[in-house]
């Protein structure tokens, strides 16, 4: 993935060392300092999530039609 050096240097210089320094060894950094780039981040997260979740529901939706027109032509072939 490809960050331009405005998006790394807005985060905390000790999150950025930590992550990009291949030989780092110590303990991690403060996780709090990314509290307030995730809760930016969360609007579009609920908006991915959201067009996840109707994707299922259609593909549901469109299983279901399927099964039922089978069953209809299954019903109609041998009579049952």
């Amino acid at each position: 993935m490809h960050f331009s050096f405005v998006q790394i240097s807005s985060l905390p210089p000790e999150i950025v060392s930590y992550f990009t320094d291949p030989n780092a060894t110590g303990p991690p950094p403060d996780m709090q300092l990314l509290l307030p780039f995730v809760e930016s981040a969360l609007p579009v997260a609920y908006g991915v999530l959201a067009i996840q979740l109707f994707h299922v529901i259609c593909t549901l939706n469109m299983l279901s039609i399927c099964l039922s027109i089978v069953s209809i032509c299954l019903l109609v072939i041998f009579n049952l």
